[in-house]
Protein backbone atom coordinates (compact mmCIF):
# COMPACT_ATOMS: atom_id res chain seq x y z
CA UNK A 1 0.00 0.00 0.00
CA UNK A 2 2.64 2.49 1.02
CA UNK A 3 4.90 1.48 -1.85
CA UNK A 4 2.42 2.94 -4.29
CA UNK A 5 3.47 6.45 -3.19
CA UNK A 6 6.88 5.79 -4.71
CA UNK A 7 5.58 5.51 -8.26
CA UNK A 8 7.03 8.10 -10.67
CA UNK A 9 3.64 9.78 -11.17
CA UNK A 10 2.91 10.08 -7.48
CA UNK A 11 6.44 11.24 -6.72
CA UNK A 12 5.97 14.04 -9.24
CA UNK A 13 2.60 14.98 -7.72
CA UNK A 14 4.04 14.90 -4.21
CA UNK A 15 6.94 17.14 -5.19
CA UNK A 16 4.62 19.60 -6.90
CA UNK A 17 2.40 19.76 -3.80
CA UNK A 18 5.35 20.15 -1.43
CA UNK A 19 7.93 22.17 -3.30
CA UNK A 20 11.49 22.55 -2.16
CA UNK A 21 11.43 25.24 0.57
CA UNK A 22 14.55 26.93 -0.75
CA UNK A 23 13.11 27.87 -4.18
CA UNK A 24 9.90 28.93 -2.41
CA UNK A 25 11.91 31.23 -0.16
CA UNK A 26 13.45 32.88 -3.21
CA UNK A 27 10.05 33.27 -4.84
CA UNK A 28 8.67 34.98 -1.74
CA UNK A 29 11.65 37.31 -1.64
CA UNK A 30 11.20 38.18 -5.29
CA UNK A 31 7.50 38.86 -4.77
CA UNK A 32 8.16 41.14 -1.82
CA UNK A 33 10.70 43.31 -3.57
CA UNK A 34 8.20 45.43 -5.57
CA UNK A 35 6.07 45.90 -2.43
CA UNK A 36 9.09 47.13 -0.52
CA UNK A 37 9.91 49.58 -3.29
CA UNK A 38 6.29 50.69 -3.43
CA UNK A 39 6.18 51.19 0.33
CA UNK A 40 9.37 53.22 0.16
CA UNK A 41 7.79 55.44 -2.49
CA UNK A 42 4.70 55.92 -0.32
CA UNK A 43 6.84 56.91 2.67
CA UNK A 44 8.70 59.44 0.52
CA UNK A 45 5.40 60.80 -0.79
CA UNK A 46 3.97 61.20 2.70
CA UNK A 47 7.09 63.06 3.81
CA UNK A 48 7.59 65.29 0.78
CA UNK A 49 4.01 65.97 -0.31
CA UNK A 50 2.05 65.69 2.94
CA UNK A 51 4.55 67.00 5.48
CA UNK A 52 4.63 63.94 7.73
CA UNK A 53 7.67 63.18 9.83
CA UNK A 54 9.63 60.05 8.84
CA UNK A 55 8.24 58.17 11.83
CA UNK A 56 4.64 59.17 11.07
CA UNK A 57 5.12 58.44 7.38
CA UNK A 58 6.37 54.91 8.05
CA UNK A 59 3.42 54.27 10.37
CA UNK A 60 0.90 55.72 7.90
CA UNK A 61 2.36 53.81 4.95
CA UNK A 62 1.29 50.54 6.56
CA UNK A 63 -2.36 51.59 6.22
CA UNK A 64 -2.42 52.55 2.54
CA UNK A 65 -1.19 51.27 -0.81
CA UNK A 66 -1.06 52.83 -4.26
CA UNK A 67 1.06 52.15 -7.33
CA UNK A 68 0.84 55.71 -8.66
CA UNK A 69 0.26 58.99 -6.90
CA UNK A 70 -2.36 60.34 -9.30
CA UNK A 71 -5.33 59.82 -6.97
CA UNK A 72 -3.39 61.11 -3.95
CA UNK A 73 -2.31 64.16 -5.96
CA UNK A 74 -5.94 64.84 -6.83
CA UNK A 75 -6.97 64.61 -3.16
CA UNK A 76 -4.25 67.03 -2.05
CA UNK A 77 -5.20 69.47 -4.81
CA UNK A 78 -8.84 69.35 -3.72
CA UNK A 79 -7.94 70.02 -0.08
CA UNK A 80 -5.74 72.97 -1.02
CA UNK A 81 -8.43 74.42 -3.30
CA UNK A 82 -10.88 74.37 -0.41
CA UNK A 83 -8.82 76.23 2.14
CA UNK A 84 -6.77 73.49 3.78
CA UNK A 85 -3.34 74.75 4.81
CA UNK A 86 -0.22 72.60 4.70
CA UNK A 87 -0.52 71.92 8.42
CA UNK A 88 -4.21 71.01 7.95
CA UNK A 89 -3.28 68.51 5.25
CA UNK A 90 -0.54 67.02 7.40
CA UNK A 91 -2.97 66.57 10.27
CA UNK A 92 -5.65 64.99 8.07
CA UNK A 93 -3.28 62.54 6.38
CA UNK A 94 -1.59 61.63 9.66
CA UNK A 95 -4.94 60.85 11.28
CA UNK A 96 -6.49 59.06 8.30
CA UNK A 97 -3.94 58.33 5.57
CA UNK A 98 -6.53 56.31 3.63
CA UNK A 99 -8.02 59.63 2.54
CA UNK A 100 -5.32 59.66 -0.15
CA UNK A 101 -6.95 56.63 -1.76
CA UNK A 102 -10.41 58.20 -2.03
CA UNK A 103 -11.82 59.60 -5.24
CA UNK A 104 -11.60 63.36 -4.87
CA UNK A 105 -14.52 64.22 -7.14
CA UNK A 106 -16.91 61.37 -6.35
CA UNK A 107 -16.31 60.91 -2.62
CA UNK A 108 -14.79 64.04 -1.10
CA UNK A 109 -16.11 66.95 -3.17
CA UNK A 110 -19.80 66.09 -2.53
CA UNK A 111 -19.11 66.32 1.22
CA UNK A 112 -17.56 69.75 0.82
CA UNK A 113 -20.53 70.89 -1.25
CA UNK A 114 -22.94 69.56 1.37
CA UNK A 115 -21.30 71.54 4.16
CA UNK A 116 -21.32 74.67 2.01
CA UNK A 117 -25.02 74.13 1.32
CA UNK A 118 -25.92 74.12 5.03
CA UNK A 119 -24.10 77.37 5.72
CA UNK A 120 -20.53 76.39 6.53
CA UNK A 121 -18.10 78.94 5.11
CA UNK A 122 -14.91 78.18 3.22
CA UNK A 123 -12.88 79.38 6.20
CA UNK A 124 -14.81 77.17 8.63
CA UNK A 125 -14.73 74.00 6.54
CA UNK A 126 -11.18 72.82 7.41
CA UNK A 127 -11.67 73.23 11.16
CA UNK A 128 -14.97 71.32 11.07
CA UNK A 129 -13.62 68.43 9.04
CA UNK A 130 -10.37 68.30 11.00
CA UNK A 131 -12.30 68.17 14.28
CA UNK A 132 -12.79 64.55 13.28
CA UNK A 133 -11.36 63.64 9.85
CA UNK A 134 -13.59 60.57 9.81
CA UNK A 135 -16.20 62.94 8.41
CA UNK A 136 -14.24 62.82 5.16
CA UNK A 137 -14.61 59.05 5.03
CA UNK A 138 -18.18 58.66 6.28
CA UNK A 139 -21.04 58.00 3.87
CA UNK A 140 -22.82 61.20 2.93
CA UNK A 141 -26.11 59.54 1.97
CA UNK A 142 -26.23 56.85 4.64
CA UNK A 143 -25.07 58.79 7.70
CA UNK A 144 -24.22 62.51 7.36
CA UNK A 145 -27.35 63.73 5.54
CA UNK A 146 -29.81 61.57 7.58
CA UNK A 147 -28.28 62.85 10.82
CA UNK A 148 -28.47 66.43 9.62
CA UNK A 149 -32.12 65.98 8.64
CA UNK A 150 -32.91 64.51 12.06
CA UNK A 151 -31.30 67.46 13.83
CA UNK A 152 -33.11 69.89 11.57
CA UNK A 153 -36.43 68.21 12.29
CA UNK A 154 -35.81 68.39 16.02
CA UNK A 155 -34.34 71.89 16.33
CA UNK A 156 -36.69 73.40 13.73
CA UNK A 157 -34.03 75.85 12.59
CA UNK A 158 -31.21 75.65 10.07
CA UNK A 159 -29.25 78.17 12.14
CA UNK A 160 -29.43 76.01 15.26
CA UNK A 161 -28.39 72.89 13.37
CA UNK A 162 -25.42 74.70 11.84
CA UNK A 163 -24.44 75.92 15.30
CA UNK A 164 -24.49 72.35 16.62
CA UNK A 165 -22.55 71.01 13.64
CA UNK A 166 -19.90 73.71 14.00
CA UNK A 167 -19.47 72.97 17.69
CA UNK A 168 -19.64 69.17 17.51
CA UNK A 169 -19.12 67.91 13.95
CA UNK A 170 -18.82 64.34 15.26
CA UNK A 171 -22.55 64.29 15.91
CA UNK A 172 -22.96 63.65 12.19
CA UNK A 173 -20.98 60.42 12.59
CA UNK A 174 -23.15 58.83 15.26
CA UNK A 175 -25.97 56.38 14.90
CA UNK A 176 -28.48 58.80 16.40
CA UNK A 177 -31.22 56.18 16.46
CA UNK A 178 -29.20 54.16 18.97
CA UNK A 179 -29.21 56.45 22.03
CA UNK A 180 -29.93 60.09 21.24
CA UNK A 181 -33.46 59.64 19.91
CA UNK A 182 -34.41 57.31 22.73
CA UNK A 183 -32.96 59.62 25.43
CA UNK A 184 -34.77 62.66 24.03
CA UNK A 185 -38.07 60.77 24.05
CA UNK A 186 -37.42 59.70 27.65
CA UNK A 187 -36.97 63.34 28.71
CA UNK A 188 -40.09 64.40 26.81
CA UNK A 189 -42.14 61.85 28.74
CA UNK A 190 -40.89 63.46 31.96
CA UNK A 191 -42.14 66.85 30.77
CA UNK A 192 -38.86 68.45 29.71
CA UNK A 193 -39.87 71.24 27.27
CA UNK A 194 -38.42 71.52 23.78
CA UNK A 195 -36.43 74.67 24.58
CA UNK A 196 -34.60 72.76 27.32
CA UNK A 197 -34.04 69.81 25.01
CA UNK A 198 -32.59 72.19 22.43
CA UNK A 199 -30.26 73.58 25.09
CA UNK A 200 -29.21 70.07 26.00
CA UNK A 201 -28.51 69.21 22.38
CA UNK A 202 -26.66 72.42 21.51
CA UNK A 203 -24.66 72.84 24.72
CA UNK A 204 -24.59 69.50 26.55
CA UNK A 205 -24.80 67.13 23.57
CA UNK A 206 -22.54 64.44 25.07
CA UNK A 207 -25.17 63.72 27.70
CA UNK A 208 -27.72 62.67 25.09
CA UNK A 209 -25.52 60.01 23.51
CA UNK A 210 -24.92 58.12 26.76
CA UNK A 211 -26.18 54.56 26.85
CA UNK A 212 -29.63 54.00 28.30
CA UNK A 213 -28.64 52.69 31.73
CA UNK A 214 -26.13 55.45 32.43
CA UNK A 215 -28.44 58.17 31.13
CA UNK A 216 -31.46 56.98 33.11
CA UNK A 217 -29.40 56.75 36.31
CA UNK A 218 -28.30 60.38 35.92
CA UNK A 219 -31.86 61.53 35.22
CA UNK A 220 -33.17 59.70 38.30
CA UNK A 221 -30.45 61.26 40.47
CA UNK A 222 -31.24 64.77 39.24
CA UNK A 223 -34.93 64.24 40.01
CA UNK A 224 -34.11 62.80 43.44
CA UNK A 225 -32.10 65.90 44.35
CA UNK A 226 -35.17 67.98 43.59
CA UNK A 227 -34.80 69.56 40.15
CA UNK A 228 -37.95 70.30 38.18
CA UNK A 229 -37.88 68.77 34.67
CA UNK A 230 -39.78 71.83 33.44
CA UNK A 231 -36.95 74.20 34.38
CA UNK A 232 -33.71 74.95 32.55
CA UNK A 233 -31.69 74.07 35.63
CA UNK A 234 -32.78 70.45 35.23
CA UNK A 235 -30.70 69.96 32.06
CA UNK A 236 -27.76 71.86 33.57
CA UNK A 237 -27.85 69.57 36.60
CA UNK A 238 -28.10 66.57 34.28
CA UNK A 239 -24.95 67.74 32.54
CA UNK A 240 -23.20 68.02 35.91
CA UNK A 241 -24.08 64.48 37.00
CA UNK A 242 -24.10 62.49 33.76
CA UNK A 243 -21.29 60.29 32.57
CA UNK A 244 -17.97 59.40 34.14
CA UNK A 245 -16.60 62.92 33.67
CA UNK A 246 -19.63 64.51 35.32
CA UNK A 247 -19.47 62.17 38.31
CA UNK A 248 -15.73 62.76 38.71
CA UNK A 249 -16.12 66.55 38.64
CA UNK A 250 -19.04 66.42 41.06
CA UNK A 251 -17.10 64.37 43.63
CA UNK A 252 -14.04 66.58 43.22
CA UNK A 253 -16.04 69.79 43.71
CA UNK A 254 -17.81 68.27 46.72
CA UNK A 255 -14.44 67.68 48.41
CA UNK A 256 -13.28 71.24 47.67
CA UNK A 257 -16.40 72.82 49.17
CA UNK A 258 -16.18 70.53 52.19
CA UNK A 259 -12.63 71.77 52.77
CA UNK A 260 -14.11 75.26 53.08
CA UNK A 261 -16.52 74.09 55.76
CA UNK A 262 -19.62 73.31 53.75
CA UNK A 263 -21.77 70.37 54.80
CA UNK A 264 -23.16 68.01 52.17
CA UNK A 265 -26.57 69.62 52.64
CA UNK A 266 -25.05 73.04 51.94
CA UNK A 267 -23.34 71.69 48.83
CA UNK A 268 -26.65 70.31 47.58
CA UNK A 269 -28.33 73.62 48.38
CA UNK A 270 -25.73 75.43 46.29
CA UNK A 271 -26.12 72.86 43.53
CA UNK A 272 -29.89 73.40 43.41
CA UNK A 273 -29.42 77.16 43.20
CA UNK A 274 -26.64 77.08 40.61
CA UNK A 275 -25.84 73.62 39.18
CA UNK A 276 -22.84 74.96 37.31
CA UNK A 277 -21.02 75.45 40.63
CA UNK A 278 -20.16 71.74 40.55
CA UNK A 279 -18.54 72.06 37.12
CA UNK A 280 -16.13 74.88 37.98
CA UNK A 281 -12.46 73.99 38.01
CA UNK A 282 -10.83 73.33 41.36
CA UNK A 283 -8.58 76.38 40.92
CA UNK A 284 -11.60 78.58 40.15
CA UNK A 285 -13.41 77.46 43.28
CA UNK A 286 -10.33 77.88 45.48
CA UNK A 287 -9.58 81.33 44.07
CA UNK A 288 -13.13 82.55 44.64
CA UNK A 289 -13.51 81.13 48.13
CA UNK A 290 -10.13 82.49 49.19
CA UNK A 291 -10.96 85.99 47.97
CA UNK A 292 -14.44 86.18 49.49
CA UNK A 293 -13.56 84.52 52.80
CA UNK A 294 -10.01 85.72 53.46
CA UNK A 295 -9.94 89.05 51.60
CA UNK A 296 -13.52 90.26 51.95
CA UNK A 297 -14.32 88.61 55.29
CA UNK A 298 -17.42 86.84 54.01
CA UNK A 299 -18.58 83.79 55.95
CA UNK A 300 -18.00 80.62 53.92
CA UNK A 301 -21.53 79.31 54.41
CA UNK A 302 -22.98 82.56 53.07
CA UNK A 303 -21.47 81.80 49.68
CA UNK A 304 -23.43 78.53 49.55
CA UNK A 305 -26.60 80.60 49.42
CA UNK A 306 -25.40 82.51 46.34
CA UNK A 307 -22.89 80.18 44.61
CA UNK A 308 -23.14 81.96 41.26
CA UNK A 309 -20.72 84.60 42.54
CA UNK A 310 -17.95 82.00 42.22
CA UNK A 311 -18.41 81.74 38.46
CA UNK A 312 -17.59 85.32 37.49
CA UNK A 313 -14.20 86.56 36.33
CA UNK A 314 -11.96 87.42 39.26
CA UNK A 315 -10.02 90.14 37.45
CA UNK A 316 -12.79 91.62 35.30
CA UNK A 317 -15.69 91.64 37.74
CA UNK A 318 -15.17 90.33 41.27
CA UNK A 319 -12.08 92.25 42.38
CA UNK A 320 -13.00 95.62 40.80
CA UNK A 321 -16.54 95.62 42.17
CA UNK A 322 -15.68 94.38 45.63
CA UNK A 323 -12.83 96.88 45.86
CA UNK A 324 -15.11 99.77 44.93
CA UNK A 325 -17.76 98.67 47.41
CA UNK A 326 -15.11 98.27 50.10
CA UNK A 327 -13.92 101.86 49.58
CA UNK A 328 -17.47 103.20 49.63
CA UNK A 329 -18.47 101.33 52.78
CA UNK A 330 -15.27 102.32 54.60
CA UNK A 331 -16.07 105.95 53.87
CA UNK A 332 -19.67 105.63 55.00
CA UNK A 333 -21.15 106.16 51.55
CA UNK A 334 -22.70 102.70 51.33
CA UNK A 335 -24.10 100.57 54.13
CA UNK A 336 -22.06 97.53 55.13
CA UNK A 337 -24.89 94.99 55.03
CA UNK A 338 -25.18 94.86 51.26
CA UNK A 339 -25.83 91.35 49.93
CA UNK A 340 -22.80 89.96 48.15
CA UNK A 341 -24.90 88.75 45.22
CA UNK A 342 -26.21 92.28 44.65
CA UNK A 343 -22.62 93.42 44.17
CA UNK A 344 -21.27 90.69 41.89
CA UNK A 345 -24.30 89.36 40.02
CA UNK A 346 -25.69 92.43 38.15
CA UNK A 347 -24.51 93.43 34.69
CA UNK A 348 -21.94 96.21 34.42
CA UNK A 349 -24.59 98.76 33.52
CA UNK A 350 -26.89 97.73 36.37
CA UNK A 351 -24.01 97.71 38.85
CA UNK A 352 -22.97 101.23 37.91
CA UNK A 353 -26.55 102.39 38.20
CA UNK A 354 -27.06 100.84 41.64
CA UNK A 355 -23.76 102.10 43.01
CA UNK A 356 -23.99 105.62 41.67
CA UNK A 357 -27.52 106.34 42.91
CA UNK A 358 -26.19 106.49 46.48
CA UNK A 359 -23.93 109.44 45.96
CA UNK A 360 -23.79 110.65 42.34
CA UNK A 361 -25.40 113.96 43.26
CA UNK A 362 -22.58 114.61 45.70
CA UNK A 363 -19.56 113.03 44.05
CA UNK A 364 -20.37 111.61 40.60
CA UNK A 365 -19.22 108.09 39.76
CA UNK A 366 -17.15 106.11 37.31
CA UNK A 367 -16.70 102.35 37.12
CA UNK A 368 -13.32 101.05 38.26
CA UNK A 369 -11.79 98.20 36.26
CA UNK A 370 -8.08 98.24 37.06
CA UNK A 371 -5.95 98.52 40.18
CA UNK A 372 -4.54 101.87 39.04
CA UNK A 373 -8.05 103.24 38.50
CA UNK A 374 -9.01 101.95 41.94
CA UNK A 375 -6.11 103.82 43.53
CA UNK A 376 -7.24 107.07 41.87
CA UNK A 377 -10.84 106.34 42.79
CA UNK A 378 -9.97 105.67 46.42
CA UNK A 379 -7.90 108.87 46.61
CA UNK A 380 -10.72 110.94 45.12
CA UNK A 381 -13.33 109.46 47.43
CA UNK A 382 -11.16 110.09 50.49
CA UNK A 383 -10.56 113.68 49.40
CA UNK A 384 -14.24 114.35 48.67
CA UNK A 385 -15.31 112.86 51.99
CA UNK A 386 -12.77 115.05 53.77
CA UNK A 387 -14.04 118.17 51.97
CA UNK A 388 -17.63 117.26 52.74
CA UNK A 389 -16.86 116.79 56.44
CA UNK A 390 -15.09 120.17 56.59
CA UNK A 391 -18.09 121.87 55.00
CA UNK A 392 -20.33 120.43 57.66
Amino acid sequence: MFRRWNSPALLFLRNSMNPNPLPLLFRRFEASTPTTNSNSNIVSYLINQCGLSPESAISASKRIHFETSSRADSVLALLKNHGFSESDITRAVKSYPMILQYHSQKTLLPKFEFFYSIGVSRLELPSILLFDPKLLLTSLKKRIIPNYEFLKGFLQSDEKVIRVVKRVPWILLLDLSKNLVRNIEHLRKLGVPDNCLSLLLTSYHRVLVLDQAEFDAAVDEVRRIGFDPMKTQFVTALRALAGKTGKFLFRRSLKVYERWGWSKDEVLMAFRKFPHCMMLSEDKIEEGMDFYVNKMGVHSQLIASCPKILSHSMEKRIKPRCSVIKVLTQNGILRKDLALASIVAPSDMEFQKRSSTHFEEEFGFWYVKTSSELAVFELCISFLVMVQNQMR
